[in-house]
């Protein structure tokens, strides 16, 4: 049964569009997480963005917070992060044509993954439980690399533009990572071969800064770790690949993606940045937090406007055009349409229970 699964894994992971082959229309995927307390598993809802109708609901694992998708649009992986008081510790292979799980990966000592990113013919992820950073190959459904962070609550992570860099908002010790690519077989030197033995630094918790797997960094992995503000969440790397902004505690913390150093700071005030986001055209960043959608001018950082949502926002989605972003409202159980022309919310979704995170098939 596993050779058959990795055998439908490699053949989505490994196909592409064929030349000619008519592209699909585009598809907004939409994580519905629940609440916190529910016995329902969370859900994939995928909508049609012409309607806001939702075709299809794919059931995942428990708390599922965040999902990334293949190029080609044929394979999404989502996070079941699972609630802090029983860590879940799977992610959930989808196939967005079949629309359904194909696959249920055990991720065994790496509790809470949260954060995910597509790069390169893999899907790499936090394991806030673990205090590290992992990779997981479709094409031969394991985890093949990890690397100790050392820091509480890995929460996000992005690439650099150049695939050099991954960056991680690491929300309980007020830091991001940076983890520099080892010259051969992929970022960091952990051992592959998936999840056996301990996690780095002698298990969950433990993880030791430049690690890798039992401590071994062949390739000699690196890892810079920036203070920002308080509670460092949201972050995103503008389109020139110059600079990486973090949402913190009442700010913005910019960071010299280069120099890896903080180099000007946006006072946002109330709560927590909870994520943002840059347009296509980098000249725009938004970013959400309890109360209305924040509009940035990012060459000035200037504030241009505050957009009211009706709920705060958790989750920003910015279509590949640059003329709408989808604002994912988890206590409202909604997901604002946002006119980045007008700057203002010209409909709403209800894609299911505790919308979080967000993603978009095709162009």
């Amino acid at each position: 049964m596993r050779l058959i699964i990795r055998l439908i894994l490699l053949v989505l992971a490994l196909s592409g569009a064929a030349p000619g082959e008519e592209k699909s229309p585009s598809t907004l995927l939409v994580l519905n997480k629940g609440h916190r307390g529910s016995t329902r598993p969370s859900e994939l809802a995928i909508v049609d963005p012409a309607t806001g109708h939702v075709t299809a609901r794919i059931p995942t694992g428990m708390e599922s917070h965040e999902v990334a998708v293949t190029p080609d649009g044929r394979l999404a992986v989502v996070t079941n992060t699972g609630p802090y008081s029983d860590p879940g510790h799977t992610l959930s292979v989808i196939d967005l044509k079949a629309r359904k799980e194909i696959h249920r990966v055990d991720l065994g000592p790496l509790p809470n993954p949260h954060g995910i990113a597509w790069h390169d013919g893999k899907f790499y992820f936090t394991a806030e439980g673990a205090r590290l950073i992992a990779r997981y190959d479709p094409a031969t459904d394991s985890v093949d690399w990890m690397m100790g962070v050392g820091q509480n609550s890995i929460h996000m992570l992005v690439f650099s533009k150049d695939g050099k860099k991954i960056f991680t908002a690491n929300r309980g010790s007020g830091s991001v990572g940076v983890v520099s690519p080892s010259p051969v077989g992929g970022p960091g030197g952990g051992r592959p071969g998936g999840l056996s033995g301990e996690a780095p630094g002698g298990g969950p918790g433990g993880g030791r800064q430049g690690g890798g797997l039992g401590g071994r960094s062949p390739g000699g992995p690196s890892q810079v770790l920036i203070p920002v503000k308080a509670g460092p969440e949201g972050i995103d790397v503008t389109p020139d690949g110059a600079q990486v902004w973090v949402g913190c505690r009442g700010a913005i913390s910019i960071i010299d993606a280069v120099g890896d150093q903080v180099i000007g700071t946006i006072e946002t005030g109330g709560g927590g940045v909870n994520r943002i986001k840059f347009a296509p055209d980098g000249k725009r960043a938004l970013a959400t937090h309890m109360g209305p959608l924040i509009v940035l001018d990012v060459a000035s950082r200037k504030e241009i406007k505050r957009i009211d949502t009706g709920g705060g926002g958790s989750s920003i989605l910015i279509t590949p055009d640059g003329k709408q972003a989808y604002i994912g409202m988890t206590e409202k159980d909604k997901v604002a349409v946002v006119d980045l022309d007008k700057l203002e919310v010209v409909s709403t979704l209800e894609t299911g229970e505790g919308p979080d995170g967000m993603a978009w098939v095709g162009r």
